[in-house]
């Protein structure tokens, strides 16, 4: 794992390194640099591969193409003998040395080869030409923007921030939509101007000029073969993606949270590695914690297992993990704590991220499984549903409590829009832009927001609706969301997170399989249950689906109300002008009551825009803060 950065068209060292050095905690072990009249290159790198010789940048054999890397590429062994039976010739033993000569052999389409995580950065000496380019599923994250007709890039947006000439203002579009859906989907930011480079594309930077190129895409379309095949097939390429994954010259551990995921990679790393796996669980003193469940997988496959408990305060721990992760975030406290633990022990920890998104293993899959049964035998018009969902929406706004039947008879009412369906079912607060509880009216109507609805109609073209929820939620929520926030609370840690359900080969198969297999009599990932049968102990394939949680309205009584009624004060909402002071006095206003948790949430995320306002965009620096929470009221 590394950070990188640079910028075009002029040297400026001590900018570079400055850029580096904000992003010391994704690679302490080891900085580099190249600098050239029209390109600047930086690297912080934290050793997993090749750990004497693995140096970054690194070029070809005559040092006209230079290359950063974050990340990791599994298949680097097979590219680079097939490289080396071309006559290419290489200086070390590390997986970022085939990325020069791979492009040298393919040109731009050179990342259709790499099976891993990485957002990495090329320069063509010869062509005067910069390639950027983010992994097949967007794993790792690179971001960019132009100023003066420079391209900034980094590994993290606080990078960038070190060029002053950015100006630094809110995409409120992106706010848009981080309120809604607790994400911000897509290529924008919360940093106006400040973009990502999609997932499986690359950014070609020459004369001045931009292009950005997809160069892979998931087919989503099932084969409709026999059970039995894909049976046979699923434990196969498993054992194979959890092999590559396994590929360090430092200690590995699995984050094990007791569920299915994270049991299949714990099983299979055990018995690839051939010594006893580190595994590590966390627990917060809550009913959903998962310590027995862990210990039981644990025991079974003879792990070198670890837990502790933690007690935190929100309060303490917001400005830290706000400035790594660069924008508000309500999955970030558990991933903190776990990788803050497991770093003490490992330097990479394989996660079971990506099972729920390939194999229906969400909450939701059942009720969405349930609506593309119903919306056989019962049409609803839109004309009646349009208006019976207005009406619900208006006594939400007055009864503030009736959040969640509202949403069920939401979801009842819309089966036959599938866009609406499924955002709604995904907790999607306001799907009409004008609509919006949480901002002033107002300041909406000065602003023109795209829809959640809009934005997701993209993966809704086919009739197969359960198919088109696994690719939104692939393309979507993961990326943006989960892969987004544990990257950065990981490396926060200076751990690298990886990710075996989500290799390339892997996640291509998954896409072949048609949903009936996938959910079955409502019950959840029903052919990774039955392919796992004789490997998993019965209690894990029986168990419910947790995952690492915490009571937001338990934090919400300890003392974040209180915190919320300074901070989101009539004062200081309305002198921004940005917020909706009478719906969040009314949730504060409340007696706490686990009725009102998703309103909780929102209230955090509104903190957390504070927080992150006084941070990045009120703040004449942006490095390593030690503002404290208190420090905003």
């Amino acid at each position: 794992m590394c950070g990188i950065c640079g910028f075009t068209n002029f040297e400026d060292k001590e900018l570079l390194k400055h850029m580096c050095d904000v992003i010391k905690h994704r690679g302490p072990d080891d900085e580099g640099y190249f600098f050239d009249k029209d390109i600047s290159l930086g690297m912080r790198r934290l050793s997993i591969i090749d750990l004497k010789t693995g140096h970054q940048p690194m070029h070809n054999e005559d040092e006209s193409i230079w290359t950063v890397c974050n990340g990791e590429i599994y298949n680097f062994k097979e590219i680079k003998k097939n490289l080396e039976d071309k006559g290419h010739r290489f200086y070390t033993h590390t997986d970022v040395e085939v990325i020069p000569h791979a492009y040298e052999e393919y040109g731009d389409d050179f990342p259709k080869l790499f099976n891993g995580m990485y957002g990495l950065a090329l320069w063509d000496t010869k062509k005067r030409k910069l390639i950027m380019a983010r992994d097949k599923i967007g794993i790792k994250p690179l971001y960019y923007t132009i100023v003066n007709n420079n391209l900034i890039f980094g590994s993290e947006i606080k990078s960038i921030l070190q060029y002053k000439e950015v100006n630094r203002k809110v995409d409120y579009q992106s706010l848009f939509l981080l309120l809604n859906l607790r994400y911000i989907p897509g290529v924008g930011t919360l940093f106006d101007g400040v973009s990502k480079v999609p997932p499986a594309h690359i950014l070609v930077y020459q004369n001045g000029s931009i292009e950005l190129k997809r160069y892979w895409d998931i087919n989503a379309k099932a084969n409709y073969e026999s059970e039995e095949y894909y049976l046979k097939k699923i434990p196969q390429l498993l054992e194979k993606a959890i092999e590559r994954h396994l590929i360090a010259d430092v200690p590995i551990g699995v984050f094990l949270s007791g569920g299915m995921d994270s049991s299949i990679v714990t099983a299979l790393a055990s018995k690839l590695s051939g010594q006893s796996i580190k595994t590590f669980t966390v627990g917060f003193g809550e009913s959903t914690d998962e310590l027995k469940d862990a210990q039981v997988v644990a025991d079974h496959f003879g792990t070198e297992h670890h837990t502790v408990m933690m007690d935190f305060d929100p309060l303490e721990v917001l400005p830290k993990l706000i400035w790594h992760i660069e924008e508000p975030r309500l999955n970030m406290f558990q991933e903190n704590l776990v990788s803050q633990f497991a770093s003490k022990y490992v330097k990479v920890a394989l996660t079971g991220m990506g099972g729920d998104e390939l194999y229906a293993g969400y909450d939701i899959h059942p009720y969405l499984n349930m609506s593309q049964n119903l919306r056989k035998f019962f049409i609803i018009p839109q004309r009646f549903s349009r208006g019976l969902i207005d009406i619900f929406s208006a006594i939400h706004k007055k009864q503030i409590t009736l959040y969640e039947p509202i949403k069920r008879l939401n979801f009842f009412l819309s089966m036959n829009d599938q866009v609406t369906n499924y955002l709604v079912i995904r907790n999607g607060l306001n799907i009409n832009p004008k609509d919006s509880n949480f901002f002033n009216k107002d300041f909406l109507k000065d602003k023109y927001f795209i829809s959640p609805k809009k934005i997701y109609s993209e993966y809704f073209k086919s009739n197969d609706f359960l198919n088109n929820v696994f690719l939104a939620e692939f393309k979507t929520k993961m990326v943006d969301d989960f892969l987004l926030s544990s990257d950065k609370t990981y490396s926060a840690n200076s751990l690298e997170g990886r990710v075996p359900l989500l290799d390339i080969e892997f996640v291509e198969f998954s896409f072949t399989i048609p949903p009936r297999y996938k959910i079955r009599n409502n019950q959840k990932k029903y052919l990774l249950r039955k392919a796992m049968k004789d490997i998993l102990p019965e209690h894990t394939l029986k168990k419910r689906k947790w995952g690492f949680s915490y009571d937001i309205t338990s934090i919400f009584g300890k003392n974040l109300k209180d915190y919320a009624l300074s901070i989101l004060s009539e004062k200081n909402i309305k002198k921004e002008g940005v917020f909706n002071y009478d719906y969040i006095k009314k949730i504060l206003e409340h007696d706490i009551t686990p009725k009102l948790r998703w309103h909780y949430y929102y209230l955090l995320l509104i903190i957390s825009f504070e927080i992150w306002h006084k941070m990045y965009i009120e703040s004449d620096e942006v490095k390593n803060t030690k503002l404290s929470i208190y420090d905003l009221l």
